[in-house]
């Protein structure tokens, strides 16, 4: 089963699939439904996978998960689908543990995660499960400035998440849980 998910930016905003998302309730709707249908058929994909963690040459290993920090800055949606891509997912952390190991192993560069409230304003969710289990919000974050902020990114220079715009480009850390 394939999904096409074509993203087209401008200087006057972003289309997908002839969807013109310019902050739309509707749009961005469609986005995250979207999204969240690649998400469950990436999880299928990873249930079916036996065996010891193995990841590819340049990527790191951390508690049966291989991550990858990419220095090509793209939007938060470019950055979902160039996870996708590479048959893994847009950076989801899901405890201290994993945020400090982070910490650790990866340059100082801010970069997405995959955390977003465009389903619901306030709502902050990751696509592969819905929920928001953990978060390290900086202080006074999330904060939705100028009513346009609906992705998360991890800002290395506060230790801690903020919200902005899906639109603004930063590098891309992709993660794969399993053998890669």
């Amino acid at each position: 089963q394939t999904a096409v998910f074509e993203t087209q930016c401008s200087g006057t905003g972003c289309a997908f699939n002839g969807c013109e998302s310019s902050g739309s309730e509707t749009c961005d709707g469609q986005m995250f439904t979207k999204l969240s249908k690649i998400q469950l058929s990436i999880n299928d994909i990873w249930k079916r996978k036996p065996g010891a963690i193995v990841c590819k040459e340049g990527w790191k290993r951390y508690n049966g998960h291989c991550y990858h920090l990419f220095s090509k800055k793209m939007n938060w949606f470019q950055a979902q689908v160039f996870c996708r891509n590479q048959k893994t997912t847009l950076l989801q952390i899901n405890d201290a543990n994993e945020h400090n190991w982070l910490t650790k192993n990866f340059p100082i560069v801010a970069y997405w995660i995959d955390f977003t409230d465009i389903g619901t304003e306030g709502k902050w969710v990751t696509l592969s499960t819905g929920k928001s289990e953990y978060t390290r919000w900086h202080g006074g974050q999330p904060d939705n400035s100028g009513g346009k902020q609906n992705c998360a990114y991890n800002n290395y220079g506060k230790g801690s998440w903020d919200d902005i715009s899906c639109k603004t480009t930063y590098q891309v850390l992709c993660e794969a849980s399993g053998t890669l």
